[in-house]
Parts: structure tokens; C-alpha cells; sequence
């Protein structure tokens, strides 16, 4: 499993929909199916992708039209749930549950959101939402 910086399971939120099929055709398997559309949005795309060996069954992602990833949601394993310790601070998460912690991250060229949803302070959902636009960055790197 990785969770890292705008990323489930090397996932991150700054990837295009095309680098993110490619990584999740390593992994996983598409379900085949593109998830609903109910904002009816131009050529926006919803996927779900079945995971092989990691602590996340699946995802699911949302892209614009322009390929730019705008929310990532990974579901994890029954057997796996991961204490919401492992995602950051807990003391800095706000709000915090025992269902539900939500950190925001304000990195410089992209801040987002996490958060995690489940029981006794250990998810089975976790999702990465971004907060604003992305800033400019550098062609040469995603750091």
C-alpha cells in the first residue's frame, strides 16, 4: 500500500487520468464500467478499478475533461482497516471522530484534503479531495 503526499496507492492527485490507467493497469483491473455522471458534465470521467495485493480493494476517481484527477477514493480491504494514526497528526485533524478525521494539506502547488472514514478511529474509506486550483509547476518534476 502506499499513502502518500496526494497519493493512494501511487495515485496522486497531480496525475493526468491517462498516467493514473496506466499505474491501476499495473495493479488492478477496471471494472469496465464508468460511474455515474449526475453533474452532466462534458466528457468528465468516474472510473472504478478492482486492486490486486494492497491494503485497497479498489478506487474510484473522478477526472475533468481535461484529464486533471479532481477527487481519488480508495476503499480498503475488511480485514485491513488502517488507524487513522497512520494518515497524520490525529490532534491536527479537524473534524475527529471515532468514524472520521479530515486533515487539510495545505502543500504550496497543491493543497487537498484528506480524509478518513470508518470505525474506532480506523478507515475503510479514505479520499483525497484537492483545495483550489493546482499552482503552476515545473514540467520537470511533481514534487
Amino acid at each position: 500500500m502506499r499513502i502518500g503526499p496526494r497519493a493512494i496507492d501511487g495515485i496522486d492527485l497531480r496525475d493526468t487520468l491517462e498516467e493514473a490507467r496506466a499505474l491501476l493497469d499495473q495493479i488492478g483491473k477496471s471494472t469496465g464500467r464508468t460511474l455515474p455522471n449526475p453533474e452532466n458534465k462534458p466528457q468528465a470521467s468516474k472510473e472504478a478499478w478492482r486492486l490486486d495485493s494492497t491494503e485497497f480493494g479498489s478506487v474510484a476517481l473522478k477526472a475533468e475533461a481535461d484529464g486533471r484527477i479532481v477527487w481519488i477514493s480508495g476503499f480498503v480491504r475488511p480485514t485491513q482497516a488502517i488507524p487513522f494514526g497512520r494518515f497524520g497528526d490525529l490532534a491536527q485533524a479537524k473534524p475527529r471522530s471515532d468514524t472520521l478525521a479530515i486533515w487539510d494539506r495545505m502543500e504550496p502547488k497543491l493543497p487537498y484534503r484528506l480524509i478518513a472514514r470508518g470505525a474506532k478511529q480506523a478507515a475503510t474509506v479514505v479520499s483525497l479531495i484537492p483545495i483550489g486550483p493546482p499552482k503552476a509547476e515545473s514540467t520537470s518534476a511533481k514534487n
